[in-house]
């Protein structure tokens, strides 16, 4: 399989910048440190590869002082040895992760130093959202984005780490904690490890309650009482949930998905989607969480009403 740490410009040596791009959790940041430590020995890493978190400053003096700096440093000789086992350009690389976290000053700041050192230095940029990166930064670097995993290689390596710590998960439980992750290989892994040191047994019951997401089956009923076009009932109904302790956003995500999935007509479940969309905005601004259930399934109520009223 055709991967970015064995591709033949990693192996010559020869490598432009790059801009790794794509969701949380899908090995950008780890396939750019294997890259690295196949082209340099572990003598020369440290001397060849500067890595910046986002845990670290990324302010302009930052860019003009600490990068610039390393960017400017002159390389070391390897030895015959070294030059048999790896490639071992003659050039470092800085890894910015969450680069997409930069001010705008610093990015062209960045540029210009892509443009003055690009010799002896390769950067390699990794973010979650490209379009947060400036178009003269980005148009110098390749990209290559990194799409949400596959179930089946999450599912492998979750029975692989299940194995390798003797703890006995069933697949079903995985299929959980997989749905529940959303290609996310990171969060699986802690949902795995939170929800095996929660139970011995862990069910999918106990992987839902770890991991914060609402099960569909606790949404059910107030979409039946939304159907019913009972509001008193669905009143009654969202205060039972906020009183359960179940987090807003989340009630509102997986309301979403059990409405978009119902026999709404069309234009129903966008004037739904819009009212959810709304409602989790006005969640983030600080707005009470029981009047936006309440707001979104009143929304729901009128759209089963609507759609039974085409119907006839």
């Amino acid at each position: 399989m055709y991967t970015l740490a064995n591709s033949p410009p990693v192996k010559s040596g020869n490598l432009p910048h790059l801009l790794l791009y794509g969701p949380p959790g899908t090995g950008k940041t780890t396939c750019a440190l294997a890259m690295c430590h196949q082209m340099w020995p572990d003598r020369l890493f440290k001397n060849r590869v500067l890595e910046l978190n986002a845990s670290d400053e990324r302010g302009l003096s930052i860019v003009r002082n600490k990068i610039k700096g390393f960017a400017n440093l002159s390389v070391s000789t390897p030895t015959p040895e070294e030059l048999q086992t790896h490639p071992c350009p003659p050039f470092k690389i800085i890894l910015l992760d969450e680069s997409d976290t930069m001010t705008t000053d610093a990015q062209a700041a960045l540029r210009r130093i892509i443009e003055a050192y690009s010799k002896i230095t390769r950067f390699v940029l990794i973010c979650n959202y490209v379009t947060r990166i400036i178009t003269p930064l980005a148009s110098r670097c390749a990209k290559f984005r990194f799409k949400a995993l596959e179930t089946t290689s999450m599912k492998a390596r979750l029975q692989e780490i299940s194995k390798g710590e003797n703890v006995s998960v069933q697949d079903s439980v995985l299929d959980t904690i997989i749905t529940t992750s959303g290609g996310d290989m990171r969060r699986a892994v802690t949902t795995l490890q939170s929800t095996c040191a929660f139970s011995k047994n862990p069910t999918s019951d106990d992987v839902y309650e770890m991991s914060g997401i609402v099960p569909a089956s606790v949404v059910v009923p107030l979409i039946t009482e939304c159907q019913t076009g009972q509001f008193k009932k669905m009143q009654d109904c969202v205060s039972d949930l906020m009183c359960r302790g179940y987090p807003a956003a989340e009630l509102l995500k997986t309301l979403g998905k059990l409405v978009m999935d119902g026999d709404l007509a069309d234009i129903h479940k966008a004037e739904v989607s819009i009212s959810i969309a709304n409602a989790a905005k006005s969640l983030i601004d600080g707005a009470d969480e029981e009047l936006q259930i309440l707001n979104v399934s009143a929304g729901v109520v009128r759209a089963y009403v609507a759609t039974k009223a085409m119907a006839n």
